[in-house]
């Protein structure tokens, strides 16, 4: 089976673009990536970082076999998304409320597993 996981990121004091498209772009600046076709870039490690709907970062993880590698990545990119966001003097919520502005974000797990074809 394999599973990723994809964790959005408030940004304290309100969203807005310009915040996360200046973390983002701090990100992409220290770090090798590629840009990828539904937008944001792909780091090294596979994964995706960009801005989600347009006013908070997103990092996903590239698809893994355990959970161990999955929480792995999850800290790891968690990591990378706080330092560059550090960077341009933003702090990033990761929990899911802003208690400033009451909104709210969260973590999606994806899954993918074999089935028999019968069972389609």
């Amino acid at each position: 089976m394999r599973m990723g996981s994809e964790t959005e990121f408030g940004i304290a004091h309100g969203w807005a673009l310009d915040k996360a498209q200046t973390v983002l772009n701090r990100l992409i600046t220290t770090q090798p990536c590629l840009p990828a076709v539904k937008g944001g870039f792909f780091l090294p490690n596979g994964a995706r970082v960009y801005v989600d709907q347009g006013k908070q970062n997103e990092y996903a993880t590239p698809e893994v076999e355990s959970p161990d590698a999955l929480v792995a990545h999850e800290l790891a990119g968690r990591q990378l998304v706080e330092k560059a966001a550090a960077d341009c003097k933003l702090i990033l919520l990761c929990s899911n409320v802003d208690p400033c502005y009451g909104s709210t974000w969260g973590t999606h797990e994806n899954y993918e597993c074999c089935r028999a074809p019968s069972s389609l």
